[in-house]
């Protein structure tokens, strides 16, 4: 369990009088975002960051051993996933990855194929190499796939049954922050040949990886997978292709700009793609669908509109062409807040119209085998359906509407297979031939989940602050509830602020219930799967209305689910009430962790949390500070703001306008304007986080006999806290 080194007791009368002095800032929500803490009852929630670690005193549970019949933390290892569907052209088998969980390091997967009729499988690629991405070639006589031969990984062709892997171009990615790309990998209908998308250095990638760190670039930050211990690579993504015979590798496209979704025309003379040639492309998120001739490797435009379109697909019949879209301009890449819905065009670019016409976020559009209709995943109250829409036009009608999370999809020859999350298992491989009834194909978890006792999950719907929305919540109950059972609340907050959470299976919130704890999830104003007028509401109201959904989710539970605006007002100030009584908000990670805000004088500048004791995460040294919710007025958090800002921008222009950051101490460099000036230290926050990095790291690089004995504790400490 987690040490609070300045708080050993839980009494209500031990915690910092100034956490949540307010219902102002108990409301503010990208504070709560990012904040853990705990409670004593369950109508004072403790709140929980979607990505973070959880943070709970020991006196909240009993250190007994838990009944064998629940889950344990160490379930992780042993729970595995399906992803990456891919059926045969005859539609007689499926290509699919697994994920897996016991290895060292990160998730690695395996890929499988199966025959449909039979359920018979096979591996492809060694066990412990991580393998993925299958893409079947058009006669089915072979698979490629990113995965490993010998020593070198990469783009690796194989029969279906695993045999003749040979190893064909290494692929390599980049960090950058590019949401919403499609394929990565595409066979020519011939089979000769093999499109996929690789990078190569950007001109910042030397000073971005060099010493000192060089900053130019508006988008210095990575992805959000790769926390906030990484700087952006720089490196551009290209598009490439292979010979197979031969392995000629001939790259087709090159410069500054990013190339990637990737899907090669049925008649083999052109590739589909996505880039952003804006001249700003850092400042101007703006994909447009690009078609290349690979005959002389010219290139037409195939859209030009000011909002986004994703993952572009041809039609078997080569006509149309099928595609993710928004309406709107100066779409944000980070958060988008209008929801994607299935387009369809002509292939010369004409008669661009929507096909997904459900008000509602929708993924990428897959095509039936007769062109004549398109399937695709549609976000809905929690839950990630699949429908089917026509063409021609007419009402999308939904094919999988069970309770969970529709992922990956393929279909071939009347055969659909698709992965399912369901309340009660992670994601299964699912297959439906014609009009015959979905079958599942896998059970991959059945040595554990059928011995081990499940939480049910409850939804339930309010009214908003302000009458204006009808609010959706998931209550996660502990296992052998009772009514007169007084109960730990977690409140669970997602993030985005456009996404959701919803009843799939979720490992983290069924330990919680094992334990005795409830978790709470709530589908704010912002999230998706409620429409669009819900997502837009957080428009211009940062910090607003969000947090009072949260807040009013708590309070619902306890009262009938619709109130007038005055009463659920008071609710909301109840609940406030109890956070200054008995609400502890702390930063899991042992450091400031503004996930969606994060900006240089943030690296720069430490947060010091006031009165809420120091918290240290898992493997990392105690002493870090720790946030906490109302931890300073709103003046002086104002005034410190101001100050660091000032302060960034005076150490811009001393460096000539480019971010430094510096890696060693008592060494010199050449600032932007040419002058030689003394190099600063690492700032303790930057080494704080390298350091959280290497000690988070440190574990999983262990030799897999010792990680399995410790992993249990483990687990537990970054599950649990």
């Amino acid at each position: 369990m987690l040490k609070l080194a300045s708080s050993p007791s839980v009494s209500g009368s031990d915690l910092p009088s100034r956490t949540s002095a307010t219902l102002e800032r108990a409301s503010t929500m990208r504070r709560v975002l990012n904040l853990t803490g705990r409670i004593l009852a369950p109508e004072v929630p403790m709140f929980v960051s979607r990505l973070s670690f959880v943070v709970l005193a020991a006196a909240l549970s009993s250190s007994a051993v838990l009944a064998q019949t629940r889950l344990q933390s160490g379930d992780l290892l042993k729970l595995r996933s399906v992803s990456s569907v891919a059926v045969s052209p005859d539609g007689s088998r499926v290509a699919y990855t697994v994920d897996n969980n016991d290895g060292p390091g990160r998730p690695y997967g395996q890929l499988w194929v199966m025959t449909v009729a039979d359920g018979k499988t096979v591996r492809v690629g060694g066990e412990r190499d991580s393998s993925g991405n299958p893409v079947w070639s058009a006669d089915g006589q072979s698979l490629v796939y990113r995965g490993r031969v010998d020593d070198k990984t990469g783009l690796v062709v194989s029969r279906p049954d695993g045999s003749g892997a040979r190893f064909l171009a290494e692929m390599t990615g980049t960090n950058a922050p590019l949401p919403g790309s499609g394929a990565t990998i595409a066979w020519s209908p011939d089979g000769k040949r093999i499109a996929f998308v690789s990078s190569v250095p950007g001109p910042e990638t030397a000073s971005a990886t060099g010493d000192p760190i060089v900053i130019t670039r508006y988008l210095y930050k990575p992805d959000a997978a790769e926390g906030l211990t990484h700087f952006n690579d720089n490196r551009r993504l290209h598009l490439f292709v292979v010979d197979v015979a031969s392995g000629r590798i001939d790259q087709l496209t090159d410069g500054n700009h990013y190339e990637h979704s990737i899907d090669w025309s049925p008649n083999g003379q052109e590739l589909l793609f996505l880039t952003n040639r804006d001249a700003d492309d850092d400042e101007f998120f703006n994909y447009d669908v690009y078609a290349m001739k690979l005959s002389d490797k010219s290139i037409r435009r195939l859209t030009a509109t000011e909002s986004n379109e994703y993952r572009p697909r041809w039609s078997p019949d080569g006509t149309m062409v099928a595609f993710e879209a928004t309406r709107r301009g100066l779409t944000d890449r980070e958060t988008t807040m209008e929801d994607t819905h299935a387009w369809v065009m002509n292939a010369n670019g004409t008669n661009r119209r929507e096909i997904g016409v459900i008000d509602n976020r929708q993924g990428a559009p897959e095509w039936t085998d007769d062109s004549t209709a398109l399937l695709f995943t549609v976000q809905e109250r929690g839950d990630v359906r699949l429908y089917r829409a026509p063409i021609a036009g007419g009402k999308p009608e939904p094919i999988v509407s069970e309770r969970g999370a529709v992922g990956s999809i393929s279909m071939q020859k009347n055969t659909l297979a698709y992965a399912l999350a369901t309340p009660s298992d992670q994601a299964e491989l699912y297959v439906r031939v014609g009009s015959a009834a979905p079958r599942r194909m896998t059970d991959l978890n059945a040595a554990v989940l059928r011995s081990r006792q499940l939480a049910e999950v409850e939804s339930f719907t309010f009214m908003s602050n302000d009458n204006r929305f009808e609010v959706e919540a998931f209550l996660t109950k502990p296992i052998d509830m009772t009514p007169a059972g007084r109960y730990p609340l977690i409140v669970n907050i997602h993030g985005g602020p456009h996404g959701q959470q919803g009843p799939a299976f979720n490992f983290r919130n069924q330990v919680y219930a094992a334990r005795g704890w409830a978790t709470l999830m709530v589908n704010y104003r912002g999230s998706t799967g409620y429409g669009q007028a819900f997502a837009d509401a957080v428009f211009a109201d940062q910090n607003g209305n969000e947090g009072q959904d949260v807040l009013y989710g708590v309070s619902a539970r306890s009262r009938p689910a619709r109130r007038r605006g005055d009463e659920l007002r008071r609710a909301a100030v109840d609940v406030a009430d109890h956070a200054d009584e008995h609400l502890q908000g702390c930063d899991p990670h042992g450091r400031d962790h503004q996930h969606h805000q994060l900006q240089l004088h943030d690296l720069l500048q430490p947060v010091r949390g006031d009165g809420v004791g120091r918290v240290s995460a898992p493997g990392e040294p105690d002493g870090h500070a720790a946030a906490a919710v109302g931890a300073a007025p709103r003046g002086e958090r104002a005034h410190a703001d101001a100050a660091d800002a000032r302060r960034e921008r005076q150490r811009r222009a001393d460096c000539g306008g480019r971010a430094v950051l510096h890696r060693a101490e008592g060494r010199r460099h050449r600032s932007g304007d040419g002058a030689l000036s003394a190099r600063r230290p690492r700032h303790p926050r930057i080494e704080a986080r390298r350091r959280q990095h290497r000690s988070q790291h440190r574990v999983v690089r262990e030799a897999l006999p010792a990680r399995e004995r410790s992993m249990t504790r483990e687990l537990d400490n970054w599950i649990i806290g």
